[in-house]
Order: structure tokens, then C-alpha cells, then sequence
């Protein structure tokens, strides 16, 4: 299985950088041009969700996010550190 990953801290000006990890993603696994833009839709949504609710913008918290393809099917998976140690 191919995957990528990528650890941001949580700051919403890193959303740029989750939007050049999905470029690089579609690049990588030649994503289609017709489910691209509601892949960068939702995941930088839920990114964004996660640093300003989850992490409440904590710097010190990470997010986690990594995205692997397997028979055909994409996946993005996310994790973030509040409810951590």
C-alpha cells in the first residue's frame, strides 16, 4: 500500500500546507480531476475543524494527517492530540 503523511501544528495558516499535501497526493496516486476538488474541500475542511476545535488553535498540539490508496479506494485519515495525553 502507497501512502503519504504530514504533522502540522495547529495553526490555521497551515491549511496551505494540508492543501499542497493533497496536490502532492493527487500527483502521487493520479487522483481524478472530478473528485479532487471535494477531496480538498473536505479534508482541508476537517483540518481546519480539528486545529480551531480540537487543538483550539494550540500550537504545541499536532494534526496528523495521512492518506493512502488500496484496491482502488482513497483514504485520508486524521488525528489530533487533544484528547491525547
Amino acid at each position: 500500500m502507497n501512502s503519504i503523511k504530514i504533522e502540522i501544528p495547529s495553526l490555521s495558516e497551515n491549511i496551505r500546507m494540508i492543501e499542497s499535501f493533497i496536490d502532492n497526493a493527487k500527483d502521487k496516486f493520479d487522483l481524478d480531476d472530478d473528485i479532487y476538488g471535494n477531496i480538498m474541500i473536505a479534508v482541508t475542511e476537517a483540518v481546519n475543524y480539528a486545529i480551531k476545535h480540537g487543538n483550539l488553535k494550540d500550537k504545541k498540539k499536532e494534526c496528523h494527517l495521512s492518506t493512502s490508496i488500496k484496491r482502488g479506494t482513497y483514504s485520508f485519515h486524521s488525528r489530533r492530540s487533544r484528547f491525547g495525553l
